[in-house]
């Protein structure tokens, strides 16, 4: 390219230097990459799926979780997990569970255990919700907590990463 061709491109620029308006468009920028950012980390909890939490004592002890869809378009579950209160050092936690390790797959570099859907015999870590429809999953336990009320937080949180007509995002709970 010769110089000729370089100079509107230049002029321009310099224009919108000595205006101030190329710092307009950096820090617009630089305004979505952070925005972005924090959407990532933010929970965005999805209005139409409901979510429940309970302790059930059948054959083995279970925290039950039932998710429903109140909307009226598909959701797709691509992932769901039980993310257990961190320990504290300094204070006793009572209220902590005690997921089997036989049932569960437990993710040691992220600390939480994955939930799965489907019967008995073929269990998926993803499923699609369709509009009225409820899925099960469970977390098998040891045994029962000494309290069984849940949705204060004091066990830790339910993280569903989920995906639906022109949204994701992650939908969290506290158990």
């Amino acid at each position: 390219m010769d110089s000729s061709t370089l100079k509107p491109v230049m002029d321009t620029l310099e224009y919108w230097a000595k205006y101030g308006l190329i710092d307009i468009f950096f820090g617009i920028g630089v305004l979505g990459i952070i925005s972005r950012l924090v959407s990532r980390v933010i929970p965005s909890n999805l209005d139409e799926l409901h979510v429940s939490a309970d302790f059930v004592a059948q054959n083995t002890p279970l925290l039950f979780v039932q998710i429903a869809n109140a909307g009226g378009k598909n959701i797709y579950i691509s992932r769901a997990y039980f993310k257990p209160r961190p320990h504290s050092w300094l204070f006793k936690n009572k209220h902590v569970l005690a997921p089997s390790l036989r049932g569960n797959f437990w993710n040691l570099t992220l600390n939480f255990y994955e939930l799965k859907f489907g019967s008995e015999g073929t269990r998926e870590y993803d499923s699609l919700v369709k509009p009225g429809q409820k899925v099960a999953t469970g977390l098998q336990l040891d045994s029962l907590p000494q309290t069984t009320e849940t949705g204060a937080g004091r066990f830790g949180k339910i993280v569903i990463e989920y995906a639906t007509y022109g949204k994701q995002g992650r939908h969290v709970v506290s158990v």
